[in-house]
C-alpha cells in the first residue's frame, strides 16, 4: 500500500470518529424525518444510465420557535462501497414540500415551527443498472439556513413493471 492510500483511509477514519463523537442525542434533531415510501426504476438514455428515485416522507420541525428554511437538498447512493469511494452527492432535481416547488439553486419553503410537512422528492441518480429485484438505498441530506445538514436513510424498492 503506497502513502496516498494510507492518507486516504487515515482521513476516511478520522471523517468517521468525528461524526461518532459530533453526533447530536435523538431529542435534539430539529428536523425528523418519517420515510413513506420509494421507488426506483432504472432509465437509459443514449449518454449513460440513471436511478429515477420517487420517495416520499413527512418532515417534521422540532423547533419550539423558529421556522427552518430549506436551502438545500441532495442525494447519494448509502453503503460502505459508496462511502469509501466517496461517491458523489447530487442536488435534488426536484423536491416538493407540501403544495411548494423546491429546485436547486433556490432558496426553498420555509417549515413552520412544530409541524409536519409532507416531502416528495423526484430524481435521476446518474448510476449503473443496479441488481433489478433489490432495493436501493440513498442517503438525504437536507441543508437549512444555518448550513445545517440534517440526514436521513432512504430505501427504495424496484417499481413494479408493466
Amino acid at each position: 500500500m503506497d502513502a496516498l492510500s494510507w492518507l486516504r483511509a487515515a482521513g476516511s477514519a478520522f471523517g468517521l470518529l468525528r461524526s461518532f463523537i459530533t453526533r447530536r442525542p435523538a431529542g435534539q434533531r430539529p428536523l425528523i424525518f418519517i420515510e413513506q415510501g420509494g421507488r426506483w426504476s432504472y432509465i437509459q438514455p443514449p449518454g449513460g444510465g440513471a436511478i429515477q428515485v420517487q420517495s416520499l416522507l413527512h418532515v417534521t420541525n422540532e423547533r419550539e420557535d423558529e421556522a427552518i428554511i430549506i436551502t438545500r437538498v441532495r442525494l447519494r447512493r448509502a453503503g460502505l462501497w459508496h462511502w469509501l469511494r466517496r461517491s458523489d452527492w447530487r442536488d435534488c432535481a426536484r423536491a416538493e414540500f407540501g403544495d411548494q416547488l423546491f429546485l436547486p439553486m433556490l432558496v426553498g419553503p420555509p417549515l413552520p415551527a412544530r409541524t409536519t410537512t409532507v416531502m416528495r422528492i423526484l430524481h435521476a441518480h446518474r448510476a449503473a443498472r443496479p441488481n433489478p429485484g433489490k432495493a436501493v438505498m440513498f442517503v438525504l441530506e437536507v441543508w437549512d439556513q444555518r448550513r445545517k445538514r440534517h440526514r436521513t436513510r432512504l430505501t427504495c424498492e424496484p417499481m413494479a413493471s408493466g
